[in-house]
């Protein structure tokens, strides 16, 4: 007998919130076409593929940044930053070229500006009606500048999007970037945990995360002495539970041997490596780990 994949609704208690994500789905699909492509392209400014927090540690963004620090420092409360600095920092980031980078929108977009996330620092983007175009998911890149603002207003927060623009600074000395293409990645179906700290709730974790699955369950009362991967740690039923750091540390202490897919190597190695350093990941972790999943790679 053929194994049923049960709806989404049969597994979701449905609300307005999830009725309304999904007719924003079907009007996505419309638009674009695939509403989850496998594939978004980084700009590389910061020598290896650009993620918000790569761009934003780029050298002469981060000097830039600080310098308009400085002069907001300076200023009376609600006073505008000299026009003439200000366009001279914004010369010399727009002389930077185009940026192309990916994240998860932390606020629904009201109006022209919102906030992407990659899971450790966030970026504000700024779309302007009739001022960027949609690119289709048809596989050819089709630009659509008629629609961009449709799509734009069918947009959730926790969506995930793709963005290319040049860097700017705006009145508030908040790095941001002029979208002038916008890419959809994926529908949120469910609404983001609250202020993106995570499901508080530990029995409703993903099983990636959750030790008394894995190791009291798999473990100890099964038995299994196998390799355990994680679920695809990219996709939104896990990366919508935990902040990135999180996930990566979590599901190592829970149980799992294994990473599958990392968002970017040297960001979430970074996070495991930390955590090793602070004992939150002991080294018996470490080895009962490495010596199931050694053996996994050796290839027939």
């Amino acid at each position: 007998m053929a194994t049923r994949i049960p709806e989404f609704t049969e597994i979701i208690e449905q609300n307005d919130q999830t009725e309304a994500r999904s007719e924003h789905l079907d009007a996505l699909r419309d638009l674009v076409g695939n509403a989850y492509p496998n594939k978004f392209e980084r700009s590389t400014l910061s020598g290896g593929e650009d993620t918000i927090t790569a761009v934003l540690d780029h050298g002469l963004v981060a000097d830039i940044a600080r310098e308009m620090a400085e002069v907001r420092s300076k200023l009376a409360e609600r006073e505008r930053p000299p026009a003439d600095i200000k366009d001279a920092l914004n010369e010399r980031l727009k002389a930077l070229g185009n940026v192309r980078v990916a994240g998860r929108l932390t606020t629904p977009p009201r109006g022209n500006f919102v906030h992407l996330t990659d899971g450790r620092n966030k970026l504000q983007i700024y779309a302007k009606k009739g001022a960027f175009a949609l690119v289709k998911n048809d596989g050819l890149d089709t630009l659509d500048e008629e629609r961009a603002w449709e799509a734009w207003q069918l947009i959730d927060h926790g969506d995930f999007v793709g963005v290319e623009g040049y860097l700017f600074v705006t009145n508030t000395g908040e790095v941001s970037v002029h979208v002038e293409k916008l890419q959809f990645l994926a529908k949120a179906m469910l609404p983001m945990p609250d202020k993106m700290h995570g499901i508080a709730d530990a029995e409703i974790l993903p099983a990636t995360v959750a030790p008394e699955l894995l190791t009291d369950l798999l473990r100890d009362d099964l038995g299994f002495n196998g390799v355990i991967l994680t679920d695809a740690s990219i996709m939104v039923g896990l990366t919508s539970a935990l902040p990135r750091r999180r996930q990566m540390v979590q599901a190592i202490t829970a149980g799992c041997d294994m990473i599958l897919f990392f968002r970017n190597y040297d960001e979430d190695f970074g996070f495991v490596r930390d955590a090793v350093r602070s004992g939150e990941i002991t080294a018996d972790r470490l080895d009962d780990a490495l010596a199931r999943a050694w053996p996994a790679q050796r290839w027939p």
